[in-house]
């Protein structure tokens, strides 16, 4: 059980496709599919929906102790609880062509929250999560395996931007 910021987790469409290839510029990670429009609005309801009841605890607990969020926040459990939240079902992480410096790769993470995946199973992917320095957990290098609950974007008061978080 964790929280990581969707900067921290891997993830087939060709580059070339989207006007990528021969391009030294990494393309960015995209959170696409929105799920729950206007069921889940707060952290709260995700919370509840998704049946993550350590959710809000561990967004609290991500602000404070990582350096690398834009500052380090204080939020208590209770406030976190009130963001108001988007949920997705994919992340869209480049990861460069084998043997290929310059073109890259769009590769899906999915999380459907539960719904069903083309008339399947709901969808709870995979990734590597990076967990801490290269140091951790032997020849790992500090990432673990982990199962995607949900991909979301979370809106503080008073940030610019939106956060994107992985659960």
């Amino acid at each position: 059980r964790g929280l990581s910021s969707s900067n921290q987790a891997f993830s087939s469409r060709s580059a070339a496709s989207k006007g990528l290839a021969h391009s030294a510029e990494v393309p960015r990670r995209r959170l696409r599919g929105e799920l729950f429009r206007n069921k889940v609005t707060t952290v709260a309801d995700l919370q509840q929906e998704l049946d993550l009841d350590w959710l809000a605890e561990g967004m609290a607990r991500h602000w404070r102790e990582n350096s690398h969020t834009r500052t380090r926040f204080i939020a208590t459990v209770s406030e976190t609880l009130c963001f108001p939240v988007e949920v997705f079902q994919q992340l869209e992480v480049p990861l460069p062509v084998f043997q290929k410096a310059d073109e890259w790769t769009l590769h899906p993470i999915r999380s459907t929250g539960g719904r069903q995946f083309r008339n399947q199973q709901s969808r709870e992917d995979w990734a590597w999560i990076r967990t801490g320095d290269e140091s951790n957990y032997g020849i790992l290098a500090g990432h673990l395996p982990g199962r995607i609950k949900a991909l979301f974007k979370v809106r503080v008061p008073g940030w610019a931007d939106a956060e994107r978080l992985v659960a």
